[in-house]
């Protein structure tokens, strides 16, 4: 029998990601383009990513640091 698939945990970016996806109005200019394909939502997500100081991006790497602690109780010997 085939091992269970374990996805990979998230990332402090997929947190943002995440976080950014559900509601991107809220980082673009909607005169710009009301309705944002997802090719722009990634891009400008991207670029506020990179903007963003370390202590912007410190919450997401709590959610990161969180989500890998509890990978090592919940898959112990989990590697990616």
């Amino acid at each position: 029998m085939p091992a269970e698939h374990v996805p990979r945990p998230k990332n402090a970016f997929m947190f943002f990601r995440s976080y950014y996806n559900a509601n991107p109005l809220k980082f673009l200019d909607p005169s710009d383009q009301p309705h944002p394909d997802q090719n722009s939502v990634s891009c400008a997500a991207a670029a506020i990513w990179r903007a963003y100081t370390l202590e912007e991006k410190r919450p997401f790497q709590e959610m990161a640091d969180r989500e890998k602690e509890r990978y090592a109780v919940e898959y112990p010997g989990y590697k990616y």
